[in-house]
C-alpha cells in the first residue's frame, strides 16, 4: 500500500479548507439521511399511512413532495 498517497489525502481532508468543507458537507448529508430514515421508521411503527408519512417528512425536512415520496419508499 502506498502510504504517501493516503497521508496526502488525510492531510487534505483534515487541514485544507476545501477538504474540511467537503467532509463537513458529507457528514451533514449523512446525518440528515439518518434523521429522515428514523422519521420514516417512526411513522411506520405508529401505523401512519404513506400519505401521512410523506406529509410529515415534507414538513420536518423541507423536502419536495417528490423527494419525500422517494424517501418513504426507500425506507
Amino acid at each position: 500500500m502506498n502510504y504517501g498517497i493516503l497521508s496526502c489525502k488525510v492531510k487534505y481532508f483534515k487541514e485544507d479548507k476545501e477538504g474540511v468543507i467537503s467532509v463537513c458537507k458529507i457528514m451533514e448529508e449523512s446525518c440528515e439521511e439518518a434523521a429522515v430514515r428514523s422519521a420514516v421508521e417512526m411513522c411506520q411503527e405508529f401505523g401512519a399511512t404513506m400519505a401521512e408519512a410523506v406529509e410529515k417528512i415534507i414538513k420536518k425536512f423541507n423536502l419536495s413532495e417528490e423527494d419525500a415520496i422517494d424517501k418513504v419508499k426507500e425506507f
